[in-house]
């Protein structure tokens, strides 16, 4: 008996064209075959098949199952968001329409990089010269493990300057030749290179503060009673040439080594707990202090006003890491501890906040790009133990994190860049220091006998030999 044809039936008759039956009468359940989109197209997927899509609807509304039809519409809209998605995401290159990277060579490069790494668009961002693996990687052993304290250094003539246990220790960087500065006598907590790259300053655990020639190794100024309790963190006018020195017992002293006696010539006293932060601005006018209170102090050095140009108290933890943009000398990055995590930026004129990034991690130091980039490198304590490249966008007034590097397993204590600025030395309390490629530097088109550090083994800070340093012919 014939049935009379369904209004849906009929429809179907209309819109396309008799499907071919397979043995035994029964109508055909082959689906059509996915079009595959290859870069010479014009980069439009393939649309899902509409009679697929109504047999679907159908079968949904009749609570039926549809079986191999439904689970293959399912994988070709997958299939169609992937091509779309490869088609226009940037690939290494940063073009977007270009020819889709492999899947599983996206996924190897993502697993040796954190995510926030692997999203962000890295070639138009990192410098020729940049490595996400360390240049170098050097035992330091006994190194003081203080959030509070600034054991690392590098002088205007490329050296290293790092305190272990209660010894100083030099290394040259053309020569690779490690010799021993100083014994302080108690556990070393913070040193500075003078501006001329000659005598090292060297602050202890027992509140001693000696400045030492960096080739005799001998004192030249003994600064003994300055500070009532540990010295941990000193900073160099690279103007006036005079020392600024902070300490446990909250105070920050200005000392000039050429008066004779007591050397010092004013006291800044607006914190209240242990300095840790001590940075002078590039002309030497403007002195930034950070302490345990959570207080970013702002001094002119011109002036003998007893407070503080601005007190800034946006911070929720210690401020330690401290760093004045060399290209714009009103921008200034600070970073707090554990209990803030942040990246902030100030203009110094006015006080003002300009923006605050979430870091994530403990912030322990922060340095600017010395070239053209305008971009910030932090390193970083509890809980990542990472260092972080930022892109600072002055017209949004925005931090962008562009990548993370990642070596050690300790906390990050302390960040410091050569004099080209395309070296970076990080020290942490896992007892490693490494040298990162960082940006790039006229110095770096020289040859491999001139790179800061060569070799490419693990060695011990203090017993760099000759017989290593010949390896460097092997790099």
């Amino acid at each position: 008996m014939n049935e009379r044809p369904r209004e849906d039936d009929e429809l179907l008759r209309t819109t396309q064209k008799k499907r071919p039956r397979e043995d035994g009468g029964a109508k055909s359940t082959a689906v059509k075959k996915a079009r595959v989109v290859t870069p010479d197209d014009r980069f439009l997927a393939p649309r899902i098949d509409a009679e697929t899509a109504f047999r679907e609807k159908r079968a949904v509304e009749a609570g039926e199952a549809v079986g191999r039809t439904q689970v293959v519409g399912a994988d070709r809209r997958r299939e169609y968001r992937h091509q779309l998605q490869g088609l226009l995401s940037p690939n290494a290159d940063g073009r977007v329409f270009a020819r889709p990277i492999c899947v599983s060579a996206e996924r190897d490069a993502s697993s040796t990089t954190s995510p926030r790494a692997a999203a962000a668009p890295a070639a138009p961002s990192l410098s020729r010269n940049f490595s996400s693996r360390p240049a170098e990687t050097l035992d330091a052993p006994d190194i003081y493990d203080d959030f509070y304290c600034n054991t690392l250094s590098l002088s205007s003539t490329d050296r290293l300057g790092v305190g272990l246990g209660s010894n100083v220790y030099s290394m040259k960087a053309w020569n690779k030749e490690v010799r021993e500065v100083w014994d302080l006598g108690c556990p070393v907590t913070s040193v500075a290179w003078a501006p001329s790259g000659g005598h090292i300053a060297v602050g202890g655990e027992d509140a001693s503060l000696v400045v030492v020639d960096g080739e005799r190794g001998a004192v030249v100024r003994d600064l003994a009673g300055i500070h009532d309790d540990r010295v941990g963190v000193l900073a160099w006018n690279p103007s006036t040439r005079t020392l600024a020195t902070g300490g446990r017992d909250a105070d920050v002293w200005e000392l000039d080594l050429r008066i004779k006696g007591l050397a010092c010539v004013r006291r800044f006293s607006a914190h209240s707990q242990e300095v840790c932060g001590l940075r002078w601005s590039g002309d030497g006018a403007t002195l930034a202090s950070g302490g345990n209170e959570n207080l970013l102090a702002l001094w002119d050095a011109r002036s003998n006003r007893p407070q503080p140009l601005h007190a800034l108290t946006a911070h929720r933890a210690a401020v330690k890491a401290i760093a004045w943009c060399p290209g714009k000398r009103h921008l200034l990055a600070s970073g707090g501890g554990t209990a803030d995590r942040t990246v902030k930026l100030w203009n110094t004129n006015t006080g003002a906040l300009l923006h605050s990034a979430n870091a994530g991690s403990q912030v322990t130091g922060l340095l600017w790009a010395k070239g053209a980039r305008p971009q910030l490198l932090s390193s970083h304590g509890f809980s990542e133990n990472q260092l972080s490249l930022w892109n600072w966008n002055s017209a949004p007034r925005r931090l962008d994190r562009v990548v993370d590097l990642r070596k050690h397993t300790g906390r990050v204590l302390a960040l410091e860049a050569s004099p080209d600025g395309a070296r970076v030395a990080s020290a942490g309390a896992d007892e490693l220091l490494c040298i990162w490629d960082v940006w790039d530097s006229a110095a770096t088109a020289k040859s491999d006998e001139a790179a800061f550090l060569g070799g490419g083994q693990r060695r011990d800070v203090r017993k760099w030999d000759s017989t290593f340093a010949s390896c460097l012919s092997l790099r």
